[in-house]
């Protein structure tokens, strides 16, 4: 049975062809699948996502459940945002302990992007730098760089091609997103007809953020991404 710490996660091993996939919290939740899973092989991928206190509450569940655990990961990616990160601790401390398999190959990434990513590995991130900008997957602007953006996007869109935009903070990524929109407009790729929404702005609060109480203000809206105790439903 295979588990991750993120729903992303949980998607990629069902195209990977696993077919019972599970969050770890819907693992700690659920009493059923709890008993479903006893005695069997918890494969974990994405471990380094972990925190301590998440790590604690998995193994003691598999100790009780009579099931063995399985650790995939890279201790060198994203961490847990939550304190701890014991797949980096058990790797380096526990090696005469337990079995550790590694994988020294790239599979995933073909041509001059696995040379990239190769470099990248290492730490070598200078050279990856420099061959990114060589394939010329690297453009830089010191001027109007949402516009840039903007026309880069329709450009994409125009020859029938997937594109997404992303950005590294919330205030920038709203300001692409409305460089993009004027310029779909002026290219006549959207419509007059405009409609306005209220949206809920996720706070992306930890489990101890979530738990203190003086954080919430009058008017914020909480919802439930999982069922909980209480009679909430998820979307709830």
């Amino acid at each position: 049975v295979a588990f991750a710490p993120t729903t992303g996660a949980v998607e990629v091993l069902k195209k990977d062809g696993f077919k019972e996939v599970h969050t770890t919290q819907m693992l700690e939740r659920s009493a059923r699948l709890q008993r479903s899973v006893k005695g069997k092989v918890w494969l974990v991928d994405e471990a380094g996502l972990l925190s301590g206190s998440s790590m604690l509450r998995l193994t003691e569940l598999a100790e009780k459940q009579n099931a063995r655990v399985v650790l995939m990961g890279d201790s060198t990616q994203h961490e847990s945002v939550e304190r701890g990160n014991p797949f980096r601790m058990a790797g380096e401390w526990m090696k005469g302990t337990v079995k550790i398999a590694s994988i020294d190959h790239i599979w995933r990434q073909q041509g001059d992007y696995k040379k990239v990513v190769e470099s990248i590995t290492k730490g070598d991130v200078q050279n990856s730098l420099q061959d990114l900008q060589e394939l010329g997957w690297v453009h830089e602007k010191k001027t109007e760089i949402y516009r840039g953006v903007a026309e880069k996007y329709v450009d994409i869109l125009k020859k029938g091609e997937t594109v997404v935009a992303t950005a590294p903070i919330h205030k920038e990524k709203h300001q692409v997103s409305m460089a993009i929109r004027q310029k779909l407009k002026e290219e006549k790729l959207l419509g007059k007809r405009e409609s306005k929404l209220d949206i809920l702005k996720p706070k992306n609060w930890n489990r101890a953020e979530r738990a203190d109480g003086t954080r919430y203000e009058k008017g914020q809206v909480i919802k439930f991404v999982q069922n909980a105790k209480g009679g909430f439903t998820k979307s709830e």
